[in-house]
């Protein structure tokens, strides 16, 4: 079966008599009034949420940096003065 889709084929036809044509089925239950209000652009959550993000990426940053830094000391102490690391231990 070949289904035409055009705007007045016998498709068309059912789905209007289905309630598929109509643009009512399409309607939310919230008032015009209440979805403008939801869907009001506000900057200040993404802007706290950027500023969250950018903090936890210099706090890791700067934790990285610091363990690489004890890490590498350590490294050298022990490598410098290996008689030493032996006897402390």
């Amino acid at each position: 079966m070949i289904r035409d889709y055009s705007l007045l084929g016998p498709s068309a036809k059912d789905a209007e008599e289905k309630g598929l044509a109509a643009a009512k089925w399409y309607h939310s239950d919230i008032s015009r009034e209440n979805m403008k209000e939801l869907m009001q652009r506000r900057d200040l959550p993404a802007i706290k949420d950027t500023l969250i993000y950018y903090l936890l990426l210099l706090a890791t940053a700067i934790f990285g940096c610091f363990a690489m830094g004890y890490s590498l000391l350590y490294t050298i102490l022990v490598g410098l003065f290996p008689a030493l690391y032996r006897r402390c231990r």
